[in-house]
């Protein structure tokens, strides 16, 4: 198991990307992302790339703080690189968090 590492640090800007994280080909990886503030609106995407370049969306996008995963649809997907797309971050004083970590053998 790797160590979970902060990759979105009290951000309050959308439509970018989070600092990337190298799950080492680990198989499955579970990112949890919280925001705080008011009259919030989120929505934020797991992607994953194989050279740290081209990104590709996992899964669907949340839009409440929880769990994103490497899961899609009926199979687990793999990839050594993975970041969290802030699509919308917005309210009043909204904060937005995320950790993400990787494990299995």
């Amino acid at each position: 198991m790797l160590p979970v590492d902060k990759i979105i640090d009290d951000e309050a800007g959308q439509s970018k990307a989070s600092n990337t994280f190298n799950a080492q080909w680990y198989q499955y990886v579970t990112a949890y992302v919280k925001q705080t503030g008011t009259g919030l609106s989120l929505s934020v995407k797991l992607q994953g790339s194989i050279n740290n370049a081209d990104w590709v969306d996992i899964g669907a996008a949340i839009t409440a703080n929880g769990i994103l995963n490497n899961f899609d649809g009926t199979k687990l997907v793999y990839y050594p690189y993975y970041r969290i797309y802030i699509t919308t971050n917005s309210g009043t004083n909204n904060l937005l968090n995320a950790w993400i970590g990787a494990g299995g053998s």
